[in-house]
């Protein structure tokens, strides 16, 4: 058997010789095609943009940085009298301030060049293996470092230390009388938060001890000033103007209608009805008013009782203006969020109530109406 197989002669089918020539011939051409490809492609390649060209650069680069750190840390130390004998006998000598002002000029020189080399590494992680990547952006770590080692080193910085005080404190006393002054206080409900006397007040822009008369200020009048009320009785009072504080006190069955107020103090009221648009409202030991008000904040009241409150009401030439500039052009519902101090529970407070829609006032226009002349005495108004 060994020797039949031996001696059979393979026969190979018609045509294989051609098929085999037309293969060598199909792989000649596409490595022809491969090696034009990479001819082509070389001639857009950038030499640097090449690994080997990459770190020989980044080296040099910070080793120049460092030399710069080093030339910078030698530069700004403190000379010796032998060191500034020497360079005054070969030159201009060179102050201490100008030594440290030409360090520092290094240093920020050197920050630059660091600054440089990390976006040299972020535009190299298109060519970069990964790890070629992670030595550069360490290595731009450690510069950063090193610059900031030489920054301490050259202008360190002074330790913290606590002032001793010049002037002795404030007694207790008038601390206390200020805090009083500026935001009051609620430890009794016969307390007055802010006293008027007739003397102290601007008459400009204050009414008090008046009883029966219709008080108007017109637009202009006021101009921002802060406005106090104290000690009316029956009386109409018309503030057509932008205030800044509003202070009401020892009020007795008035009608009170403002322009926008920065902020109003309302203390002992009986019987009042006032209408005013502000940033804050509060309210101390006032009994039976009614408050139409358009606020930023909600209300806020303490020692009273029987208090109701609605939507500003008030109109007159100008007024529209005016609440745009303070900032109250726009009605909220911030009116009806009251806070009654003296009242901790969850339930509602029984101090203070909405003034329900068909008992409520319709808009209020001073004397002389809201589009004539403020003024002009129409009896059909207030």
């Amino acid at each position: 058997r060994r020797s039949l197989f031996c001696s059979f002669k393979m026969e190979t089918a018609p045509g294989f010789e051609d098929h085999v020539a037309r293969l060598q011939a199909h792989h000649n051409e596409r490595m022809e095609e491969r090696k034009e490809r990479k001819q082509r492609a070389a001639q857009f390649i950038d030499p640097t943009e090449n690994a080997n060209v990459f770190w020989q650069e980044f080296k040099a680069s910070k080793g120049e940085v460092m030399d710069m750190l080093e030339e910078a840390e030698q530069v700004a130390k403190p000379k010796s009298s032998d060191e500034v004998e020497e360079g005054a006998e070969g030159g201009a000598k060179e102050s201490q301030e100008e030594a440290r002002a030409r360090a520092a000029a290094m240093l920020r020189e050197a920050s630059d060049r660091v600054g440089a080399l990390q976006a040299k590494v972020a535009r190299a992680s298109l060519f970069l293996p990964g790890y070629d990547q992670r030595l550069g952006n360490d290595a731009v770590m450690m510069l950063h470092q090193q610059v900031a080692k030489s920054r301490s080193c050259i202008f360190p910085r002074q330790a913290f230390r606590f002032k001793t005080r010049k002037s002795p404190p404030a007694d207790i006393t008038s601390l206390m009388a200020q805090l009083r002054r500026d935001v009051g206080t609620t430890s009794q409900e016969s307390h007055l938060q802010g006293d008027t006397l007739s003397d102290a007040l601007d008459a400009a822009v204050s009414f008090a001890d008046k009883q029966g008369e219709v008080l108007v200020k017109l637009p202009g009048e006021v101009g921002g000033k802060d406005v106090v009320l104290s000690r009316l009785k029956n009386c109409t009072i018309f503030i057509c103007d932008s205030c800044g504080a509003l202070r009401a006190d020892r009020l007795e069955g008035c009608k009170v209608y403002v322009g926008p107020v920065r902020s109003a103090l309302i203390e002992k009221l009986d019987a009042c009805v006032l209408a005013l648009a502000g940033q804050q409202l509060r309210v101390h030991s006032a009994k039976d008013c009614d408050f139409y008000v358009r606020m930023r904040s909600g209300p806020i009241i303490e020692h009273s009782s029987g208090l109701r409150f609605a939507p500003y009401n008030v109109e007159y030439q100008g007024i529209e203006s005016q609440l745009k500039q303070g900032g109250l052009d726009q009605e909220t519902d911030m009116w009806s969020k009251v806070e009654d101090f003296n009242w901790l529970r969850a339930q509602q407070s029984p101090n203070w109530s909405l003034v329900p829609q068909g008992e409520r006032a319709e808009r209020v226009s001073p004397p002389g109406g809201d589009s004539g002349e403020i003024g002009a005495g129409d009896e059909n108004e207030i």
